[in-house]
């Protein structure tokens, strides 16, 4: 059974500017998908496939199923946008993940989201009235719903934190909170706030192997070595020292020791969280791996998180991709795409034409057409590809040929790829036609492959 696929390339851009994380998505891949078409259009890539696949390659294992299962739909989406949105390959997170897991927390019963890549010195001096001249930027900062609780988060999507200089850069922000709580001026501007909890938070989303983190699917080494780095003298334990002399404890009222906070970072058994009291504060240290993050701060899996909110993740990349990975196999043996074919051959005969200029009339003339919503013209586009595949094999039943487009004769699974070939075959269309650029000029490989 296929779902309706959101393709952001052949929907009119005014009808999902309202929506930013459409738009946002549309902004990071409006070059990239041009880039796409030119190498279904020609049956070639001009970037070599292995580079592109370990990038753009994200969550394995889930484009092939093609099942119309949700993760099929954003493993690939999720994965490219978190790369082609930060400059480097490293392990920050990108500007849409950030705005997704802003609108997930934001719309939980927990947690509202102050602001997120913010620098520090902005943040304490919003929320605190504390000045300090600190310019580097932490990723997330959260409050409670009920204000009482403020929320430092530093979230990396891999499990590789970048070595020492990484470390270092993930632990400099809570360095300087816990200074400013041991020189009171933090500790008496929240009691002032009515902030009675503040937690230092690191997420961690993602294995080496791009899998989300669910129980034991993390490298220990790689925990462990962060751990330790918390543990220096001069970083996160030196720090906690100096609390023990101002009288914190842990919170089950044992005292302070390093033993006892090793341990409860390295815990496997129990969440890795240290709380600290004392001086009517609470201070949480906190590791959450994986979906502990999203259930910690939404109070839903990640899984569900996506169920939730699919219809703001559009399908084009790991459309486009899954196809162009799949068709120029197909071109090296038969020449051509499956995707120009059709598109070819759309054009001559009169049946699948008229899917052509059915189409042009929705994408261009959309408004006269009484598309007020995204919703309705998604619908109305769905079934005009839902008929275009049928007139395709329609054709292919009269002419006496038979329309194999995978090795397997799976019969639903060949049909759920003719929908993407004739998605791609539209996109074709809309490109050199409508549009009149068989060059493809808006393709951006470097600016999309980072």
């Amino acid at each position: 059974m296929s779902f309706n696929l959101i393709l952001l390339y052949l929907t009119p851009e005014w009808l999902f500017q309202s929506n930013n994380l459409l738009k946002l998505q549309w902004d990071v891949s409006k070059t990239i998908i041009p880039c796409f078409l030119k190498a279904l259009y020609h049956g070639d890539v001009e970037v070599r496939l292995h580079e592109f696949d370990k990038i753009i390659t994200g969550l394995k294992d889930r484009v092939d199923s093609m099942s119309g299962d949700i993760f099929a739909k954003i493993a690939i989406t999720w994965y490219y946008f978190t790369r082609v949105t930060h400059q480097s390959l490293g392990p920050r997170v990108g500007n849409l993940a950030q705005s997704i897991i802003k609108d997930w927390i934001n719309s939980s019963n927990k947690y509202s989201m102050y602001d997120v890549d913010i620098v520090l010195r902005r943040a304490l001096s919003g929320i605190f009235g504390v000045n300090v001249d600190h310019r580097n930027k932490i990723d997330f900062v959260a409050k409670s719903k009920d204000g009482k609780s403020v929320a430092f988060i530093e979230l990396r999507m891999s499990e590789h934190t970048g070595g020492r200089t990484g470390q270092e850069s993930l632990m400099d922000k809570f360095d300087k909170i816990l200074d400013l709580i041991i020189d009171r001026r933090l500790l008496k501007a929240a009691l002032e706030k009515r902030v009675d909890t503040i937690e230092l938070v690191i997420a961690i989303l993602f294995n080496e192997q791009h899998e989300l983190i669910k129980g034991s699917n993390y490298s220990e080494g790689r925990l462990n070595s962060l751990i330790n780095y918390i543990m220096e003298e001069n970083h996160i334990w030196g720090r906690v020292k100096q609390l023990k002399e101002l009288n914190f404890k842990i919170c089950d009222g044992s005292d302070i020791s390093k033993d006892i906070v090793n341990d409860a970072l390295k815990s496997r058994s129990t969440r890795r969280s240290v709380c600290l009291e004392g001086n009517g504060l609470k201070i949480y240290l906190k590791i959450l791996l994986g979906d502990e993050f999203f259930k910690e701060y939404t109070g839903l899996s990640f899984e569900d998180l996506v169920k939730k909110y699919a219809k703001t993740i559009a399908d084009d990349i790991w459309v486009m991709y899954m196809l162009t990975v799949n068709e120029l196999k197909i071109a090296k043996l038969a020449g051509v795409t499956n995707v120009r074919r059709i598109y070819d051959i759309s054009k001559r005969e009169q049946g699948l034409r008229q899917y052509l200029d059915r189409f042009r009339g929705m994408y261009t003339s959309g408004g006269t057409q009484g598309y007020r919503e995204l919703s309705s013209y998604i619908e109305d586009f769905n079934k005009l590809l839902s008929g275009y595949v049928g007139e395709v094999l329609e054709l292919y039943s009269r002419e006496g040929k038979e329309l194999r487009l995978l090795e397997t004769n799976d019969m639903a699974q060949n049909y759920l790829y003719l929908r993407y070939v004739c998605a791609g075959s539209l996109a074709l269309y809309l490109t050199v036609d409508v549009r009149r650029d068989s060059r493809f000029s808006n393709c951006r490989w470097e600016e999309s492959l980072g």
